[in-house]
């Protein structure tokens, strides 16, 4: 488990500084009217910059995970990116339900910005995808598949400031880290991201859009759902896993770890303070 716990505090020691990073004020810097230069330059600072710094210390290849020999069509490469699309947005019912019985995190009216389908949308859809289910997920694989998959949602939702966007971000993380072992395909997770991204900014500029948005994906979500079930195809990579329990247990008491999410869990808990 030597390399594991290496790997462990690299990502770790790497998302500590981005965490640095991103509160320490220097991007912003960068004039508000090049707002797209600012929000492109923290989330490339925060998410990928340490990493690349980093792996040269801790002699930590940059890998993304080893492609399986399981073939996909491009047909079911598309099924499966809509399924994973669906799915995610119709997670936000969660957070929306939370918010709604507590009052926390209630959104407010959006004006409109085309850039910001850029600014808020595409640009972080590349990023954080190339880092957490390239760099992150994609590094842990070897260490189990399940373990993997969870690790890198976790870490995915900590990097997420708000209560309801944390638990968004889990359930995402998860979807997302899903589509990427069924397709071997980076493009289409940074695809799903992207369009929900893009249809939460949409959703922002009309009053209850977003209810009719989420009823709308879970309606296609059991449609695309029953047409998976009837083409008969396994929704997740049939192959045999090695045992993620030790691999759970190593990380759950790695040092590194604890303090990352000792870190993050503050940031959240200064938002409401």
């Amino acid at each position: 488990m030597k390399a594991l716990k290496n790997r462990l505090n690299f990502v770790s020691l790497s998302l500590i500084i981005g965490t640095v990073i991103s509160v320490s004020g220097l991007v912003p810097l960068i004039p508000q009217e090049m707002y797209i230069t600012r929000l492109a330059l923290l989330s490339f600072a925060k998410n990928l910059l340490p990493f690349i710094v980093l792996a040269y210390f801790f002699k930590q290849p940059l890998k993304l995970k080893k492609q399986t020999k399981q073939k996909i069509s491009l047909s079911a490469l598309v099924l499966f990116t809509v399924f994973a699309f669906t799915l995610c947005f119709s997670c936000n019912i969660v957070p929306n339900l939370i918010s709604y019985a507590t009052g926390i995190d209630i959104g407010s009216s959006y004006v409109f910005n085309l850039l910001d389908y850029i600014a808020m949308a595409l640009i972080p859809a590349i990023i954080e995808e190339t880092a957490f289910r390239g760099f992150i997920l994609g590094g842990f694989c070897e260490y189990g598949a399940k373990f993997a998959v969870i690790i890198s949602a976790v870490i995915f939702a900590m990097s997420h400031t708000s209560l309801t966007a944390v638990i968004y971000s889990f359930l995402c993380g998860i979807i997302l880290g899903c589509l990427y072992l069924r397709t071997d395909s980076l493009v289409a997770c940074m695809t799903v991201h992207f369009l929900c991204n893009a249809l939460t900014i949409t959703c922002g500029l009309f009053q209850g859009l977003y209810n009719i948005a989420i009823g709308i994906c879970i309606f296609l979500l059991v449609i695309i759902f029953v047409a998976i079930k009837l083409k008969r195809k396994p929704i997740f990579p049939q192959e045999q896993q090695k045992s993620d329990i030790l691999s759970f247990k190593t990380a759950l008491t790695n040092p590194m770890i604890i303090i990352l999410f000792a870190i993050e869990i503050i940031n959240i808990i200064m938002m409401y303070f």
